[in-house]
C-alpha cells in the first residue's frame, strides 16, 4: 500500500473531524430509542442526513453550480434544521432572488383574523379587560395616538413573572434609551412605565398590539439594543440625551415583531430590503416590515444604579417643521462631550460596562451618518437630492433616495477594544461557575 503524502493525510485528518462532528450533531438531534432502531436496522444515520438535505434542496434547484453549495452544506457538521434554514436563506439572499417566497400565513385573512393568527404564533395572552378599560378610560387617543390600541391588546410582559419574551443576559447586557430628562433628574428617579407613574400600579404589564406590531409605549421603557435607535427618542425638538443602561433582563420586542413579520411575509429571514421602502407617513402601512431593526426591548422600570453612561445628543432632522415624530423620516445625530453620569465604583461589573458603552459612543462623537446629506431614517439611510428641506413627512419622500435599506452600524472606534471586553466578561463568567466546585475542593476554612 502506497505511503500517503502528508497533504493526503491533512485531508484525512480533517475529514475524519468532519465526520465526528457531524456524528456529535446526530447524537444531539436522535433520541436514544431511533439510534437503537437504526442501529438495529443497520440504517446509517449520517447518509440519511445528507439525503434529506440534498432532496430539500433539489426542490429549489435552479442551476447546476449551486451544487457547490450543497455539497459544502452536506459535509458540515449541522443539524438537518439548521441546513433547512441555511438553504432558505441562500435562495431568499442569493443573487437575483431565485425562488419566490411562500404565500404568508395571512393570505386572504382580514384584519381581525390576522390579529387573532398573531396571537397563536406569539404565544401571548389577552390583557385583562379591567385593565384595558382602566388604560382607555385613562388616556386620550385623539390628543395621541401612541397611546391608541389598534387590533389585540396582548400581555407581551407581567411584571413579577417570566414570560415567552423576557430575555435574561447573565453578566449584564448594554442598552441605550433616549430622553429629554437630564442626568441630574433621572439621577434621583430612574426611568419607570408611564402608566406605573400615572395609575400607581405596583405590578406592570407591558401591552403589545397586534394592530401596529409594537407596544403602547406608555406600557413600558423602551430600549434598543442599536445605539441608533436609542438615537432616534425623544420625538421632540428640545433638548435630549442618550443614556446607557445595564439590563439583567428585558422583554425582546425585536423578536416578538420578526415572528409578527413572518405571518404577513412568510418569509423565515426578516431582512427583506423590498418591506423597508421609505415611507415615514406610513402610507403604506400595509406592505412595511412589522420589524423595527434597531432591535428594540422594553422593560418596566429602569433603576438610576442601572444607568453607567449618560451623553447630551445633537440632532440635525431633514424635515423643518412637526412636534419631533418627523425624526422617524430622517436624522443626523453625534454624542457631545464625555460621559456626565457620576462615575460609581460601587461595582466592579459597572465599572467594565461603563467603559463598553464609552467605547461604543465615542463611535457617535462625530456625525453619524458620516457622508454630508445622509440621514438616519425609520426606514435605513437615505439621502437628500433637493436642495432646501421638506416641511412635512409626506413630502419627505420626494425629496430624498434610499441608500440602504438596512444598514449595518459602523465599526467605530475601539473595535478591538470592545473584543477585549467581550472576551474577559467570557472568562469573568467562566470563572464564576467554577468557583463552586474549587471551593468545594479547597474546603470550608478557605476565603475567596
Amino acid at each position: 500500500m502506497p505511503k500517503k503524502s502528508s497533504k493526503d493525510r491533512r485531508i484525512q485528518r480533517a475529514q475524519d473531524y468532519r465526520d465526528r462532528q457531524e456524528q456529535r450533531s446526530l447524537d444531539r438531534d436522535m433520541t436514544r430509542e431511533v439510534r437503537e432502531v437504526a442501529e438495529i436496522e443497520g440504517r446509517d444515520l449520517l447518509a440519511e442526513k445528507r439525503a434529506q438535505i440534498r432532496a430539500y434542496f433539489a426542490e429549489r434547484l435552479h442551476t447546476a453550480g449551486d451544487m457547490r453549495f450543497i455539497d459544502a452544506l452536506a459535509s458540515t457538521p449541522v443539524p438537518f434544521v439548521e441546513a433547512q434554514r441555511r438553504i432558505d436563506r441562500y435562495f431568499s439572499d442569493g443573487p437575483g432572488r431565485r425562488v419566490q417566497a411562500s404565500p404568508p400565513l395571512s393570505a386572504g385573512l382580514d384584519a381581525e383574523k390576522i390579529d387573532w393568527l398573531k396571537k397563536g404564533i406569539l404565544g401571548l395572552d389577552v390583557v385583562p379587560p379591567a385593565l384595558r378599560a382602566e388604560f382607555d378610560r385613562r388616556y386620550d387617543v385623539t390628543r395621541d395616538s401612541s397611546y391608541l390600541i389598534s387590533g389585540l391588546a396582548l400581555a407581551l410582559s407581567a411584571e413579577g413573572s417570566v414570560g415567552p419574551y423576557d430575555d435574561t443576559f447573565p453578566g449584564g447586557e448594554i442598552f441605550w434609551r433616549g430622553d429629554d430628562r437630564p442626568p441630574s433628574r433621572v439621577h434621583s428617579t430612574g426611568f419607570s412605565a408611564k402608566v406605573t407613574r400615572d395609575l400607581g400600579r405596583q405590578s406592570n404589564v407591558i401591552i403589545y398590539r397586534t394592530g401596529a406590531d409594537d407596544i403602547v409605549p406608555a406600557s413600558g421603557v423602551c430600549i434598543a439594543k442599536d445605539i441608533r435607535g436609542g438615537a432616534f427618542f425623544p420625538f421632540s425638538r428640545g433638548p435630549a440625551y442618550l443614556y446607557a443602561v445595564v439590563m439583567d433582563s428585558a422583554a425582546n420586542t425585536f423578536r416578538a415583531q420578526r415572528k409578527a413579520d413572518r405571518v404577513e411575509s412568510g418569509r423565515a429571514d426578516w431582512r427583506i430590503p423590498e418591506r423597508f421602502v421609505y415611507d415615514p407617513n406610513e402610507e403604506d402601512a400595509d406592505e412595511a416590515s412589522t420589524v423595527w431593526e434597531y432591535r428594540e426591548h422594553v422593560t418596566h422600570r429602569i433603576e438610576a444604579a442601572q444607568i453607567v453612561g449618560a451623553w447630551e445628543l445633537r440632532r440635525e432632522l431633514l424635515v423643518s417643521e412637526g412636534k419631533g415624530e418627523e425624526i422617524k423620516a430622517g436624522m443626523r445625530f453625534a454624542l457631545v462631550g464625555t460621559n456626565v453620569w457620576p462615575r460609581s465604583w460601587s461595582s466592579p461589573r459597572a465599572v467594565t460596562r461603563r467603559e463598553k458603552a464609552e467605547l461604543v459612543a465615542s463611535a457617535y462623537k462625530m456625525t453619524y451618518p458620516r457622508e454630508p446629506g445622509h440621514y438616519l431614517s425609520y426606514q435605513g439611510i437615505v439621502r437628500k437630492i433637493k436642495a432646501g428641506s421638506p416641511r412635512s413627512m409626506s413630502d419627505a419622500r420626494d425629496w430624498v433616495a434610499q441608500v440602504d435599506a438596512i444598514p449595518s452600524p459602523p465599526a467605530g472606534a475601539g473595535a478591538k477594544a470592545l473584543a477585549k471586553y467581550d472576551r474577559l466578561e467570557r472568562n469573568r463568567l467562566r470563572r464564576a461557575a467554577q468557583w463552586p466546585a474549587k471551593q468545594a475542593k479547597l474546603g470550608p476554612s478557605y476565603r475567596r
